[in-house]
């Protein structure tokens, strides 16, 4: 009990530290003038509008996000108060007659600076830390220079990543189930869109601090801490997009990593996992109810009750039902939504499998050994059935490279032990 509450007050601290440097961060980039960003802000609303919230890339598994973009540039532009207050507030051209008007139309509104009144965005509790990277950028480029720098960002994370866990496991091809995990739903594609490229470049900044912790042999309070500072930092760059990718992926690869070099017997290793997925979990909804409780209290922002409504379905009326049926449709769509994914999958499964037993690697087959697997495997699932209970969370369909990393991980470390404790 002692070293729970000891370090829950470290994980206190760390989101403390990071609620005061990231509105200290907002309130500086919002000094920035309008005048400075409006040019690429028009420029970037031109090359959107022509493209739709939600273009078709003819590529499966993929989406162009530019209805999160637009808003996200938006949000940026339209600030005329106080840095202080800015720095908190996120107004956009939000409801017309009940009717979400949001995106691609808003932005070419808020280009266009539009005399209409402006609403308080549902999610302005969320702080959107990511304008302290996009204010500043957008004095220089547009959404094209954007969305090149993200997608540059995440493939030189994505390559030094892949290359150090080569490094790590000793073995030329350990990363091939890491990077089909990442690429099952394109996100190499998906990494253009500047919001979904930071959940991508905290998990893989993630993935390389356990490799190194690992390598260092650093305890288990340490590597909780990083899974922590992950956490806060989603918590505070995005805007609930893909926050559990910057737990699972991660875990998965100290799982395997861990394994492959028997820091701890699979009894420890199991524990392990729960512990930082509570680590994970808790510095996450700290941090997000922290900075909801500032918003609403000091700010007197009303919006919550509205969010709340929105994600829970009562605006929509939506039944038990009607949320059982939308989660049955989100897991045909994950397999529907790459095929060719999915047999690639299932392929390599086999080939692994048939290895395995051609080598006798199966032969004291640890049931055990899988059940951490088995429980990282399961999250998107969790999500589904918080779909059942708050509607609205489409997205979630992605998160299935989740269960499709962790499949492979387990299958491919058993293909490839060094012997079969």
């Amino acid at each position: 009990m002692n070293t729970f509450l000891k370090e829950l007050k470290i994980i206190l601290i760390y989101i403390f530290i990071g609620i005061f440097v990231g509105y200290l961060s907002l309130v500086l980039v919002n000094f920035i003038p309008k005048d400075l960003i409006r040019n690429n802000v028009k420029i970037s609303s031109r090359i959107l509008i022509k493209q739709g919230d939600m273009p078709n890339m003819f590529l499966k598994g993929t989406t162009l996000e530019n209805f999160t973009d637009a808003d996200a540039i938006s949000l940026t532009f339209n600030k005329d108060n106080n840095p202080f207050y800015d720095a908190l507030y996120a107004y956009n051209y939000q409801l017309v007659k009940r009717k979400a008007f949001r995106g691609v139309k808003a932005l070419k509104l808020t280009a266009a600076e539009n005399t209409q009144k402006l609403n308080i965005y549902e999610h302005s509790q969320e702080w959107h830390g990511y304008q302290t990277l996009l204010r500043p950028l957008l004095i220089f480029y547009d959404i094209s220079d954007l969305r090149y720098l993200s997608f540059l960002t995440v493939q030189i994370l994505l390559i030094l990543v892949c290359f150090n866990i080569t490094k790590a496991f000793n073995n030329r091809f350990a990363f091939i189930p890491f990077l089909f995990g990442f690429e099952y739903f394109n996100y190499t594609f998906e990494s253009i869109t500047f919001l979904f490229s930071m959940d991508f470049c905290i998990m893989l900044l993630g993935c390389l601090a356990i490799l190194k912790a690992v390598e260092k042999k650093k305890d288990y309070k340490y590597i909780g801490r990083i899974f922590a500072i992950l956490a806060i930092s989603d918590s505070y760059f995005s805007m609930f997009n893909m926050p559990i990718l910057t737990i699972a992926f991660p875990l998965i690869l100290w799982l395997s990593l861990t394994e492959y070099k028997n820091h701890s017997s699979i009894s420890q290793n199991n524990k392990m996992v729960l512990i930082f997925t509570t680590y994970w979990f808790s510095a996450y909804t700290l941090m997000t109810s922290i900075k909801i409780f500032i918003t609403k209290i000091f700010l007197g922002l009303k919006n919550g009750v509205y969010v709340s409504k929105y994600y829970s379905g009562l605006l929509d009326n939506k039944t038990i039902m009607d949320r059982v049926d939308m989660a049955v449709d989100l897991f045909n769509n994950a397999i529907e939504r790459n095929p060719i994914g999915f047999h690639i999958l299932i392929i390599l499964l086999l080939c692994l499998l048939i290895y395995s037993l051609f080598n006798k690697k199966l032969k004291r087959f640890d049931i055990q050994r899988s059940i951490a697997y088995i429980f990282i495997a399961l999250f998107p699932f969790i999500w589904i059935f918080c779909l059942v209970l708050a509607a609205k969370i489409w997205w979630v369909v992605t998160y299935w490279c989740i269960t499709v990393y962790a499949l492979l991980q387990y299958f491919w470390n058993i293909a490839f032990r060094k012997n079969d404790e």
